[in-house]
């Protein structure tokens, strides 16, 4: 089960990287365009490597591929409702700023925060739980680039299988599923995967453990340089940011768990890590792409960055309080 109190020192860590960017900007030491900038980078390298090396760890097994699809399922299930959650929440809301409470709703910082969480608190125990995050990012990413796309451009164009897949998220997962085959056999695993891909003197493993150690803290500088846009006393007076913030780390979060309690006590289905991993990425704040995907799409990006940065320095209380909830998993 989670520990709150490791919870909230990792949530906390994470936090204050936002500092640096927000000090930054401040300072006029960022350029016009670096949030843009720092966008693509995470999303088209650091965010592939991260997926990659996650499948790339360990070898597979039974336990390990059965969590793997159970994780999948339900992120699936998750993701469809969190949808449908935001879809009833916000439907009064004014076109821009349904899309990205909407986009905020679905979408939680479940790669950026979510994996680097779960690696601290289930890693030396359960050294595979990367791959468990790589598998509800791959969801993630797979609504990201077709449901998620089509909410800041109302494209139907989006909303299909080619945008599903064709993404870098989607490809690296691809990529990632394909290594973690190969080490199954034997002899492959012995004169490729062993001393090329898990190498710690080697290319591979530096260059892709050094990519993805990029992706927490650009994507909470990003944050920062959002704080800098705000204008905190009128943001205040939006009744809709303090309905966000509650479906967004309450109400999601603990759907999530009575979903998997109801799936649980019908006994279909009892595991204690896929329900971690579940929980924590559900409680995560707003991901970081309602503001790059708004960024991308020419959304509301001052908007979606006071979602995105309200929600991920409330969730250093909220992440621990909610995940008390596996405690009656």
């Amino acid at each position: 089960m989670i520990d709150p109190l490791l919870l909230l020192i990792q949530v906390a860590i994470l936090v204050l990287m936002i500092v640096p960017g927000f000090l930054l900007a401040k300072a006029k030491l960022m350029p016009e365009g670096a949030g843009k900038a720092i966008s693509n980078l995470i999303l088209y390298a650091a965010q592939v490597a991260l997926i990659i090396a996650g499948f790339s760890a360990v070898d597979p097994t039974k336990e390990i591929l059965l969590r793997m699809l159970a994780v999948f399922l339900l992120a699936v299930i998750s993701h469809l409702m969190f949808y449908g959650i935001g879809r009833l929440c916000f439907r009064r809301a004014d076109e821009a700023k349904k899309r990205v409470l909407i986009f905020s709703t679905v979408f939680t910082n479940a790669g950026y925060m979510g994996i680097p969480l779960l690696v601290a608190l289930f890693g030396t125990t359960h050294p595979e739980v990367a791959i468990y995050g790589s598998v509800y990012v791959t969801v993630f990413n797979l609504f990201l680039w077709s449901l998620g796309a089509f909410l800041y451009t109302e494209n139907k164009e989006y909303i299909s299988i080619k945008k599903m897949v064709i993404n870098p998220a989607t490809i690296a997962t691809f990529a990632g599923l394909i290594i973690f085959a190969l080490a199954a056999i034997p002899t492959v695993n012995e004169h490729f995967i062993l001393p090329i891909v898990r190498n710690p003197n080697g290319i591979v493993t530096p260059l892709l453990n050094n990519f993805k150690g990029m992706v927490a803290p650009l994507s909470m500088v990003i944050i920062g340089l959002r704080l800098t846009e705000l204008k905190l006393g009128r943001a205040l007076k939006d009744k809709y940011l303090y309905l966000n913030i509650a479906v967004s780390l309450f109400i999601v979060p603990t759907a999530t768990f009575l979903v998997l309690k109801a799936i649980s006590l019908l006994g279909i289905y009892y595991d204690e890590l896929t329900a971690s991993v579940l929980m924590i990425s559900a409680s995560a704040p707003a991901a970081t792409a309602t503001s790059m995907f708004a960024e991308k799409f020419d959304g509301d990006s001052v908007y979606s960055g006071l979602i995105v940065s309200i929600t991920s320095i409330l969730c250093v209380v909220t992440m621990p309080l909610v995940c008390t909830l596996t405690q009656f998993y």
